[in-house]
């Protein structure tokens, strides 16, 4: 699998902490929408608020399909997500999917 990994305020320990992994497989970036560009999925593994705020309909426009959003904050409203056309994980809830 290939990553891009996107933190809007700890990407600098992110690439301290994940320095030790293979780098050709590992894109940093401090653009979201750049990290989802043509990617399967998105994770959600921090709670920063910005995360709200983002253009989720760019997002799933930029995206491979079927594309898949894993919450994993309960941090994203996920029947507007679904509405968007994302299959979501909500952690710890039933899935909302269309396959």
């Amino acid at each position: 699998a290939k990553l891009a990994i996107y933190d809007p305020q700890a990407i600098q320990n992110a690439k301290e902490d994940l320095k030790d992994l293979n780098q050709k497989t590992i894109e940093f970036t401090e653009d979201p929408y750049t990290a989802v560009k043509d990617a399967h999925a998105v994770l959600i593994l921090t709670e920063w608020a910005e995360f709200k705020t983002y253009d989720y309909e760019k997002i799933f426009a930029s995206m491979e399909k079927p594309a898949f959003c894993f919450d994993g904050r309960n941090l994203l409203d996920h029947k507007k997500l679904y509405s968007i056309g994302f299959n979501v994980y909500p952690l710890g809830q039933s899935p909302l999917t269309h396959l």
